[in-house]
């Protein structure tokens, strides 16, 4: 009889009271929400969380702002000093002043152009070589903070050559690399040997390369015929045609040297040599027309004075010029 009163109560339909059971259950989860923290839709452990989030925040943003501003927009990494070496007859000031301009030219109107990180080493370089035809490549570093080097290698122009009215600078390497410009000499071409080939009425800059060859003959041949036997030539020279191998200068007292390319030069200033000391005087030599050294081991010249009636017949005359030398030699 008691047992029965400790159940509980069930309805006439005998189902137990639903409401007391919601109520039951209430209980319990208001229960499990004080547990968890929170009460009435709030909790102190997302508040700390998100203050937390929102100083993180801050001092990450300025301290990503405080560097960005040092890194592009402070005068601290803009480029005072501009330091160039390597060069041999360009003019310094002109070389500074080419990759000042380009650092002058801002980035969307906002960042520096001279600014040492954002100083483009690409455009710089372009700049010089579009510029100076003379120099051959640049290589350009950063220093930290403010100081950028510029280290340039000169082509080393060797001559002139001409077709026509079109000339070119030939560099050392028998490269044509720009257009003569007499008027500027930017280029040394004025202190050149202009080599004039007379068969060709013009020329582009694409045919008129040499080979090196030719270029050591040229220069070898002018510092012997200056240094050792102190006869100083014309600055135009010509050929027939360069592939004849025939090369022809004047000099200063007013005869012709005849050359070819393809006997040494070491061989023909000393054929000419032997020429002048043993067959020519003073008098001789005032007179002379021309001296052709084009034939290995002979040497032929002629006098202006010659006889009319002997001229075919006196007009040259063979010198053994190598055998000479040789027994020299042997003495």
């Amino acid at each position: 009889m008691f047992d029965f009163l400790k159940k509980s109560p069930v309805s006439h339909t005998g189902r137990a009271d639903k409401s007391r059971i919601v109520r039951t259950l209430s209980k319990t989860g208001a229960g499990k929400r004080v547990v968890s923290g929170k009460k009435n839709g709030k909790s102190g452990g997302v508040d700390t969380s998100f203050w937390l989030s929102v100083l993180w925040v801050f001092f990450v943003s300025g301290f990503l702002g405080t560097a960005a501003y040092v890194l592009f927009f402070s005068p601290l990494l803009r480029v005072k000093s501009v330091a160039v070496d390597g060069l041999e007859s360009l003019d310094r000031r002109s070389v500074i002043s080419v990759a000042s301009g380009v650092m002058d030219q801002n980035y969307f109107d906002i960042l520096d152009g001279s600014n040492l990180i954002l100083a483009s080493r690409s455009r710089i370089e372009e700049a010089l070589l579009g510029r100076f035809k003379k120099i051959e490549s640049v290589a350009i570093s950063k220093r930290f903070p403010d100081k950028l080097s510029i280290s340039v290698r000169e082509r080393g122009s060797a001559l002139v050559f001409c077709g026509g009215s079109d000339c070119y600078v030939i560099d050392r390497n028998g490269r044509a690399y720009a257009q003569a410009d007499f008027q500027s000499n930017e280029l040394d071409e004025r202190g050149l040997i202009i080599l004039r080939d007379l068969s060709r009425e013009n020329i582009s800059m694409a045919d008129a390369s040499v080979e090196t060859g030719l270029v050591d003959f040229l220069k070898k041949v002018e510092s012997r015929l200056d240094g050792d036997l102190s006869i100083g030539t014309k600055q135009e020279w010509s050929t027939p045609a360069l592939i004849s191998g025939d090369l022809r200068a004047e000099t200063a007292e007013g005869w012709k040297i005849y050359f070819n390319y393809a006997i040494s030069a070491d061989k023909e200033i000393e054929m000419l040599k032997t020429v002048l000391d043993n067959s020519l005087d003073k008098v001789s030599r005032a007179d002379l027309e021309y001296i052709d050294l084009r034939l290995d081991n002979k040497v032929y010249y002629k006098l202006k004075s010659a006889p009319v009636a002997e001229e075919q017949q006196d007009e040259e005359q063979e010198i053994p010029a190598v055998k000479e030398t040789e027994k020299k030699k042997k003495k």
